[in-house]
């Protein structure tokens, strides 16, 4: 099985490229997604944690926003209780799917390259202008936090240069459709397999010592 991230800057176009390789049959994991369910799952255990995230006795996306753009004290604490979780169902989304026997996975994942994932796997670069980027982000979104949203991952030059495959998403849909097709995807991630083993192994050990005692 051969496991391709999908990564880029916001607003890139990530989700396009995610949404075109499924309709050609793929099967693509939205990290983003899964840091929503998350998200929503565990609303109160951060608002436990952090009383600045409830406005109005109700948990605030925005003031989360805040937070995460604007790098305040909390940001780093309050990744580490979700991302611990979205990694977990992450992964035993892609080891479902290993069992039905995929040759290939995408991983739609935004911090690709800040978590270091090029190590371990392959990845596609979907890249735009910056005026482009940001056009897109205000029509989405507004302005609100812009400079902070541009500033608050790795730039698009060294995802390039560190990339497998790139696309270019500054035209229309048809030029990245046409892209996509150019590309040829296969491989096996190796490292999939040995994490497997040591999780079967822990699990073996754990199940053995309290099944028998």
């Amino acid at each position: 099985m051969y496991i391709i991230g999908i990564t880029g800057n916001i607003a890139t176009g990530k989700s396009l490229v995610g949404s075109l390789l499924r309709q050609k049959g793929y099967r693509v994991i939205d990290v983003d997604k899964v840091a929503r369910e998350v998200l929503e799952c565990n609303k109160e255990l951060l608002c436990k944690k952090f009383p600045e995230l409830c406005v109005n006795n109700k948990f605030s996306k925005a003031k989360l926003r805040e937070i995460v753009f604007k790098k305040e004290k909390n940001k780093r604490a309050i990744e580490r209780i979700l991302h611990c979780r979205i990694i977990f169902k992450t992964f035993f989304m892609v080891l479902v799917e290993a069992f039905k026997f995929r040759d290939v996975i995408f991983l739609e994942i935004p911090l690709f390259f800040e978590y270091n994932l090029d190590r371990f796997f392959d990845s596609v670069v979907v890249y735009c202008d910056k005026n482009i980027q940001a056009e897109r982000i205000i029509g989405r979104d507004g302005d609100d936090l812009l400079n902070e949203k541009l500033k608050a991952q790795k730039s698009l030059d060294e995802k390039k240069k560190r990339g497998t495959f790139l696309i270019n998403n500054n035209g229309t849909v048809e030029y990245t459709k046409i892209q996509i097709a150019n590309l040829k995807f296969s491989g096996r991630t190796i490292y999939f397999y040995i994490i497997i083993v040591i999780l079967v192994y822990h699990l073996t050990r754990y199940l053995l010592k309290n099944l028998l005692g």
